[in-house]
């Protein structure tokens, strides 16, 4: 008898749920058939029957993760909004990404390292950088620039100052509260106070040390 519809969407949910919550915690390689058919409340038969196998369901995993990434800024470097606010919200939205997420930063640096095979046929949807070069966000960087409103950088290099200076407390979590002897409550104390450091910082550099944020 075949599975209704609206059931057969609630298991397939069930099991992407499932899988996104083992992935993030212990990877491709130390996640099992087994675990997720268990996580999922199913056996390792349906989980396949669904999703075929444990390398398909990573893949549709690593694209929902990569869409998470990557779908705030993607709305953000079009928006019509003043460079210096859409920096600051750039960084916000960054922020508000891996403290919702606090394992994803070293989950897509790791997995794509580990596993660089898995996804060469994914093709990123929502990833910034193919578009980038002709977002609103890189007219404004290149407008500024020209007008000596800035110092003289490009759009992608903009982008990567908030991503690796919000994302290495997160990458760097394990290595920071053992060097330290902190809890993950005092890290991310110090990471809620870090966000008005990067602000200054990048808006200093960028517009002129005598800028206020």
């Amino acid at each position: 008898m075949k599975e209704p519809a609206a059931s057969a969407q609630s298991t397939e949910e069930r099991i992407r749920q499932a899988a996104r919550r083992l992935f993030l915690e212990k990877g491709y390689d130390g996640t099992t058939s087994r675990d997720l058919a268990e996580a999922s409340g199913l056996n390792v038969s349906m989980t396949n029957y669904y999703f075929r196998s444990k390398e398909k369901l990573f893949q549709l995993t690593f694209q929902d993760l990569h869409r998470i990434q990557f779908a705030k800024l993607n709305s953000l470097v079009n928006q019509d909004l003043p460079l210096r606010e859409k920096i600051l919200q750039l960084i916000e939205a960054e922020y508000e990404l891996v403290v919702e997420n606090p394992d994803l930063p070293l989950f897509i640096m790791h997995e794509m390292r580990r596993h660089p095979d898995l996804f060469v046929e994914q093709t990123p949807v929502s990833s910034p950088y193919p578009s980038l070069q002709e977002s609103v966000f890189a007219r404004q960087v290149a407008e500024a620039v020209a007008s000596k409103e800035i110092k003289p950088v490009s759009a992608l290099q903009i982008i990567m100052m908030i991503v690796s200076n919000v994302h290495y407390p997160f990458v760097g979590k394990a290595a920071i509260t053992h060097a330290l002897r902190m809890t993950n409550a005092e890290l991310m104390d110090v990471v809620s106070q870090h966000q008005q450091v990067v602000k200054d910082m990048i808006i200093g550099y960028l517009f002129g040390a005598e800028q206020k944020i």
